[in-house]
């Protein structure tokens, strides 16, 4: 049966994720909260569950107030959160 998906899709952990989870690799997923493009329970928050299912370490980092005209995915309020600091350099 024909599902349009590419063969061996898994959207519940793909062998890299799976590989990733088990490997002790941490994601910090980045998100402005006025982000408009991306919306964080579809995509951020989504990525972690399935991440922490398979095992692994995800951090969803939340930049509070992020102009909206930068649609949450650039500038400074990013690159210097407290956050985002300690979870990349935690062991």
């Amino acid at each position: 049966m024909a599902t349009g998906r590419p063969r061996g899709y898994d959207p519940d952990g793909s062998s890299a994720s799976r590989g990733r989870a088990k490997a002790g690799v941490q994601i910090p997923h980045i998100h402005g909260d006025q982000d408009t493009l991306v919306p964080t329970s579809a995509n951020s928050i989504e990525l972690a569950r399935r991440y922490r299912d398979l095992g692994g370490i995800a951090e969803i980092v939340l930049i509070p107030g992020l102009p909206a005209n930068k649609r949450g995915h650039d500038g400074p309020e990013l690159y210097e959160s407290a956050r985002l600091l300690k979870f990349l350099l935690a062991d």
